[in-house]
């Protein structure tokens, strides 16, 4: 026989053998910015995606198939994100998306993925298009909640009244900074300059020189990644010795850095999973305390918020084709709209198939006595009725049949729950720096740098930890 044909006969053999393999395996597609301003938040989630992985393959994986991360590098570009879609949906024949924090490349390649009929669950907010939302979810809190954080300390806890926002050119960024610039007049502020940068500006202060010559007490950075770190250089730099600066939801690596130089004058928004100690709910910190043994069990002390909404992610990913008990993605996607709500590591999650949902859970603690946590909570439910036209213009839904009537819903829920027995009877007592209402439902904080975060070399700061009382206060 000759080498050619018994080379031949070897790969056809081998054919079947592929065919099985890649039958037994439920292929997950993530395009993440390992490189790039993005990387400080993507490679946490890519280790958080794998996490999960092992977890969902230690019990079986989803229908009986093992789950394989296909992981690209998207450079934190948009068009690198664009290739790496596309090789994923023609090469590797991934059947569901669970990309990272990139929002610009998540938007590029919206079209392709939706073409392809194939569900993504993002870190980023949702693509701009209404056909493209359909087949997109999103983990992201919404930006009002870390912005309200902040602006809430702002009036509550300092004599600040005059600000400045400093913001990127990504669509987070801009979404966040039109939010701010809406809402400050509410908490009492007046945002006295706006400014922009590039994710990988080496020097801002010339930004933030001007932000400080328009008055402004406060700059509220809007983007994540090292430009906080610049930016709190630039202010030590330039000699702004009153000047605050209070940064988004990142990782807990840039906010060491940015301590370094700022200190006690850089504070940012915390969520639930950053800060465990602080948490009340039974449920919120049953599920952070089974995410971070998995993940302090292989990453030790490195930042968890990123990981623990991708790992969140692939729950909910999981639980969705276990609902359809199919892997198909119009399937999938259908599933994953009517699951019930996911409490997870890093939030509460619900999705529905067509409504507008807002939630706003709202808490008081040490209400009428310490340790007892009072919650509002506010449902807004506004569904317009969308109509849906086919290929060629004509109407499909509703039935074009009988008189057309718009439907249009708006309902309001309020409702209200207390919570403390468990710290009555210890005898504990919450935080106090703690800011009410800061992250939806999550009980997250405004925090300076302090000992529940930062847990390698706490000395590296140069603020003091403030985050626990002092010993006549009790401890949190």
């Amino acid at each position: 026989m000759s080498r050619r044909l018994a080379l031949a006969t070897a790969i056809l053999a081998a054919l079947p053998f592929a065919a099985a393999q890649a039958q037994n395996t439920y292929k997950i597609g993530a395009s993440v910015g390992l490189t790039g301003y993005a990387a400080a938040n993507d490679r946490f989630w890519r280790d958080g995606l794998g996490v999960a992985a092992e977890v969902l393959n230690a019990k079986g994986g989803v229908l009986g198939k093992k789950i394989e991360l296909v992981i690209e590098d998207n450079r934190s570009e948009p068009q690198e994100a664009v290739v790496g879609y596309r090789k994923m949906i023609s090469s590797d024949n991934v059947k569901m998306f669970a990309s990272g924090c990139v929002s610009a490349g998540n938007f590029a390649a919206a079209a392709s993925v939706v073409r392809a009929e194939i569900p993504m669950v993002l870190c980023s907010i949702l693509p701009r298009q209404p056909a493209e939302q359909k087949w997109a979810f999103s983990t992201l809190a919404p930006p009002r909640f870390e912005v309200e954080a902040r602006y809430r300390y702002l009036k509550e806890k300092t004599q600040v009244r005059k600000i400045g926002i400093l913001h990127d050119p990504t669509p987070y960024a801009l979404l966040t900074k039109d939010i701010g610039a809406k809402i400050a007049a509410d908490f009492g502020l007046e945002v006295v300059a706006t400014e922009t940068y590039k994710p990988d500006d080496a020097d801002m202060s010339v930004q933030v020189g001007r932000i400080n010559a328009a008055g402004a007490g406060a700059i509220v950075k809007m983007g994540q990644g090292g430009s906080t770190v610049t930016a709190a250089k630039n202010i030590k730099q330039l000699g702004l010795d009153k000047l605050l600066l209070l940064a988004s939801i990142d990782n807990v690596t840039v906010f060491r850095s940015a301590a370094e130089s700022l200190g006690e004058r850089f504070l940012y928004a915390a969520p639930g999973v950053q800060m465990p100690d602080a948490l009340t709910d039974a449920g919120a910190k049953a599920a952070v305390d089974s995410f971070l043994k998995v993940w302090q069990a292989k990453y030790n002390d490195a930042d968890p918020y990123a990981a623990a909404r991708a790992y969140d992610t692939m729950m909910i990913i999981a639980n969705g084709v276990a609902a359809a008990k199919t892997d198909a993605g119009p399937a999938v996607r259908d599933a994953i709209e009517k699951l019930p709500t996911y409490q997870g590591a890093a939030a509460s999650y619900s999705f529905s198939p067509e409504q507008h949902v807002g939630i706003v859970n709202y808490f008081v603690q040490d209400f009428i006595w310490s340790g007892y946590t009072l919650m509002f909570n506010l449902h807004v439910l506004n569904d317009s009725g969308d109509k849906h036209f086919d290929q060629n213009g004509f109407l499909i839904r509703p039935a074009p049949v009988g008189k057309l009537t718009r439907k249009v819903v708006d309902a309001v829920w309020l409702g209200w729950n207390g919570d403390g027995r468990d710290l009555l009877r210890s005898g504990r007592r919450p935080s106090r720096d703690c800011v009410p209402g800061s992250l939806a439902d999550r009980g997250g904080c405004i925090s300076r740098p302090h000992r529940a975060v930062a847990t390698t070399r706490p000395r590296r700061f140069k603020a003091r930890a403030s985050f626990r009382p002092s010993p006549a206060r009790g401890r949190s």
